[in-house]
């Protein structure tokens, strides 16, 4: 496991790539907690490098935190994560698992699915009663239970501020406990929710998607974040675009109040 020392030589080449990306890049932009990235690599390499930079917290024994870090991808629909070869980013895995949230799989699907691809997701592919009462925290069954009225107000009142998706409910809370007794091991969803709007630049019409997280792993799991968030992107604006015939895809902000990096990482990190 590498130390404090290592940490803080990570820090100093993280300066350097960012001065290099702003030189090389008219549309790449970074500054402490911001963002603006092209695409998602650029968006996975500059979240890592801002949150080496800028730690907010330091956890011993643990990770390394900024809070309220955000992003801007401009071409939210690039998914290029998987040109960065130390990352090892599974492609087939990202888009089976959004497949499995658009089309509503149970978990008996999933694990058909998910497992054979990736054996380690088995173990969150589970229900846990607690209290009388059963829990999974699957996103495809949260979205879809609200994603018509969502359209329907996109559709009929196009610049509202209303067309978002909860994910994080308050019965989630009932987990808190078995997950800090090792009863289950079942996460605590990171997303907080999903919006969209619709909004004018330059009188051009764009769609764009908000997500918020309480919570995002930057060494291992935000690439497969922006990779599910965006085709969910990509279809919500699909749909619309046949009501809209003159839609454009916009951007796709992304925030994180607690983006971190594990202590047990920073070796990927500086592969990466």
């Amino acid at each position: 496991m590498m130390g404090i020392k290592q940490y803080y030589e990570l820090a100093r080449k993280a300066k350097i790539i960012i001065d290099q990306y702003q030189k090389r890049m008219d549309n790449t932009y970074v500054a402490p907690g911001d963002i603006v990235a092209s695409d998602h690599k650029d968006a996975y390499i500059l979240g890592l490098v801002n949150c080496l930079l800028y730690t907010h917290n330091y956890v011993p024994g643990d990770s390394y935190e900024y809070n309220m870090c955000k992003w801007t991808i401009l071409n939210p629909f690039k998914r290029n994560v998987a040109d960065i070869k130390a990352r090892n980013f599974h492609e087939v895995y990202a888009e089976e698992f959004f497949q499995a949230i658009w089309q509503n799989k149970n978990l008996e699907e999933l694990k058909n699915t998910l497992v054979k691809l990736n054996p380690n997701a088995e173990k969150y592919l589970v229900e846990f009663e607690y209290q009388g009462r059963t829990r999974n925290t699957l996103y495809g069954p949260r979205i879809h239970s609200t994603l018509n009225q969502v359209l329907e107000e996109l559709q009929e009142n196009k610049y509202t501020r209303r067309a978002w998706i909860q994910i994080l409910e308050n019965e989630d809370n009932m987990l808190l406990k078995p997950i800090r007794n090792k009863e289950t091991t079942l996460e605590y969803p990171c997303a907080v929710g999903f919006g969209f709007q619709i909004r004018q630049r330059q009188n051009v019409d764009y769609l764009d998607m908000h997500v918020i997280l309480r919570s995002n792993n930057l060494p291992l799991t935000i690439c497969y974040d922006f990779y599910n968030f965006t085709r969910l992107f990509e279809e919500v604006y699909k749909i619309l675009k046949n009501t809209y015939p003159n839609l454009n895809v916009g951007v796709y902000r992304h925030l994180a109040v607690s983006a971190h990096i594990f202590e047990k990482e920073l070796e990927l990190v500086e592969k990466v």
